[in-house]
């Protein structure tokens, strides 16, 4: 089970199916269910780098903006989550006018959230990491007042959970693209929740919900199991278990070894116990790795 990081996530990959071991991945990386598909692999605790940006594209263009500007991490995963974006948008009409590219171990973005704004662009689509640059990026967007004059679409990480927190009222109304929404209304999801800060009073992030799906999947396929089950016959037997009551909603999984579910356009709010989190305005029902593409 693990890891997140897609590119370390790839190189594991690789290793485990030459040791015939199961790989419930957490990552997003796009590869190990399209281009480097092995049947060891199944990605139980994300969706696809692209796939959640692909969504992003075309509500961007579905707002009426014409240009987007895009600035995102320099690895694999910051380019599958513009790649979804610019894909989408561009296929719906759009023009990606500027890309702007920062290293992985950037400290300082001011120097980027200066291009964006003086990129001319209608928008921008921002893709993060989900660590320190994710908070750089949301203080030095501020600081420039790059959050008050050019609308922002950002990924699944750059709002998460350990961002807001460290963060704070900085990030009150910025908008996001994920699988996952703290404040939604999806019961399974709502319930899990729910259940997880009363019990760490804490609010799950993306990460957790990962963990959890793939762990709920792993035990309801085993309960169901006469014998002990591994590799392949472990991938099939997790495939073929219904799925209807999982965390993350309505899914299923393609013949890809990949899921399919909702995606959330979302933006971040502050409950009445002063806490952030994040809430729906927009769902994209059964997204797949492939958006309306053939694979």
């Amino acid at each position: 089970v693990g890891p997140v990081l897609a590119n370390v996530s790839l190189a594991v990959a690789s290793y485990l199916a030459k040791a015939g071991v199961a790989n419930l991945a957490q990552t997003s990386a796009d590869d190990l269910t399209e281009r480097s598909k092995n049947p060891l692999v199944l990605r139980t605790g994300a969706f696809g780098g692209s796939q959640t940006s692909f969504p992003a594209g075309q509500w961007a263009h579905d707002e009426g903006y014409k240009t987007a500007a895009t600035l995102c991490v320099d690895y694999a995963f910051g380019w599958e989550n513009c790649g979804g974006f610019a894909s989408a948008f561009t296929e719906a009409g759009g023009t990606v006018t500027k890309q702007y590219w920062y290293p992985a171990d950037a400290t300082d973005l001011s120097t980027y959230v200066s291009q964006l704004l003086s990129s001319g662009a209608d928008m921008a689509f921002v893709a993060t990491a989900g660590g320190p640059d994710s908070s750089n990026f949301i203080r030095s967007a501020a600081d420039f007042g790059l959050l008050k004059k050019l609308p922002i679409m950002t990924n699944c990480c750059t709002t998460d959970q350990a961002i807001l927190q460290d963060v704070g009222d900085t990030a009150l109304g910025m908008k996001s693209v994920h699988y996952y929404a703290e404040g939604t209304t999806v019961p399974q999801t709502k319930k899990f929740v729910e259940s997880f800060e009363a019990k760490y009073n804490a609010i799950p992030s993306s990460y957790a919900m990962g963990m959890y799906a793939t762990a709920e999947m792993l035990a309801t396929t085993l309960a169901s199991q006469s014998k002990k089950v591994t590799g392949t016959a472990l991938i099939d037997a997790i495939k073929g278990t219904n799925l209807s009551d999982s965390v993350f909603g309505d899914i299923s999984f393609d013949d890809y070894n990949n899921l399919v579910g909702p995606v959330f356009v979302r933006h971040v709010e502050k409950r009445a116990d002063g806490k952030l989190w994040s809430v729906v305005d927009k769902t994209y029902d059964k997204v797949s790795q492939f958006w309306n593409y053939g694979p």
